[in-house]
């Protein structure tokens, strides 16, 4: 009979390790920045459809990421169609990944500036170019991390084993709110690489909403995502790591 209380009790301190979600944002503090070091890569964007048919164009992607000090420099060049679709530029504080300036120039959307100050956002007046620019101003409820930096936020957070859970706040610089998103790391697996060469990875899915996720193999020695393949709408969008 003791036995049994044990073993019962073993069980059920174990589903709440296992269960407990550990919220992630710039104010916590919990990213393991420490392993930040200046990068640059390239990364291969496509689409399939659920039978594995190639749907559209593929994109090239040209991420870079510079850390001097207390401040870090977010390059990301968006190639379509043989051209630059969108060039977006982040800088912020490198210790706990909180964006400050946000800035976005898409091919067909035009410029686009936002400003982060202690939870407020704001269009500076520099890059005001119309009447309601002067208007938008929004106050989050929880400091975030900007979302188009997933792939380098992402590698940061304090991996320590499979089925650990995440509440993860990014916000979308130029909507009204940030928001949590839930992830769980799934799996710790070698992803086998071109020459047949393995590299351990943790995986961790992030999800969206309702039959939304990704699904993230991120180096467990060198921080980085070296893949992704994510679901919407019966297609999958996979990113690849080519340099």
């Amino acid at each position: 009979m003791r036995f049994i209380i044990i073993f019962l009790l073993a069980v059920t301190i174990q589903t709440k390790v296992f269960t407990q979600v550990d919220t992630i944002s710039p104010v916590l503090s919990k990213l393991v920045t420490e392993k930040l070091i200046n990068s640059e890569s390239t990364y291969l964007v496509y689409w399939e459809d659920e039978n594995g048919n190639v749907s559209g164009s593929a994109e090239i992607w040209k991420r870079s990421l510079y850390v001097e000090g207390k401040e870090y420099w977010f390059d990301w060049k968006w190639y379509k169609n043989d051209t630059l679709y969108a060039h977006i530029k982040n800088t912020g504080n490198s210790k706990n990944m909180e964006p400050k300036v946000h800035h976005a120039n898409y091919l067909k959307k035009g410029k686009f500036t936002v400003t982060l100050n202690n939870g407020w956002v704001s269009i500076p007046d520099s890059a005001q170019t119309k009447e309601s620019d002067k208007h938008f101003i929004v106050k989050l409820r929880q400091s975030a991390f900007a979302f188009p930096m997933d792939l380098e936020i992402l590698p940061l957070l304090p991996f320590k084993e499979t089925r650990q859970q995440f509440a993860i706040a990014f916000y979308e610089p130029g909507s009204q709110e940030s928001a949590f998103y839930h992830a769980i790391v799934t799996d710790k697996q070698d992803l086998i690489l071109p020459a047949n060469v393995r590299t351990l990875c943790w995986v961790l899915r992030l999800n969206y909403g309702p039959y939304s996720y990704a699904d993230f193999w991120i180096a467990a020695k060198t921080r980085e995502v070296l893949k992704m393949k994510e679901y919407y709408k019966g297609q999958y969008r996979y990113k690849i790591k080519l340099y």
